[in-house]
């Protein structure tokens, strides 16, 4: 019987991960490909869940909200993808 396995992914650090490293390339991931390549042999993926928070608008933010709400619907439509949507806490 195969050994069954989730994905937990931190959208927050990934993002920024590939910020830092001038990846923007992959900025549209397919989060459940990724999952699927990490699955090794003998192994069956379960599910994915990735967490994240809305990008706030701001007047100066260039879209980012836009793109990252169009980024969650495409994610949205891949089986056995879980979205959990947090949200920030401002630092005092």
């Amino acid at each position: 019987m195969a050994e069954r396995v989730s994905v937990y992914i931190d959208g927050f650090n990934l993002y920024y991960e590939l910020r830092s490293k001038g990846w923007r390339r992959y900025y549209w991931l397919n989060i459940l490909n990724l999952a699927e390549r990490l699955v090794r042999p003998g192994q069956t993926l379960k599910l994915v869940r990735y967490f994240t928070a809305p990008v706030l608008p701001r007047p100066n933010g260039r879209g980012q909200h836009e793109r990252q709400r169009t980024y969650l619907e495409a994610l949205a439509t891949l089986p056995d993808l879980h979205i959990h949507q947090g949200y920030f806490l401002t630092k005092s």
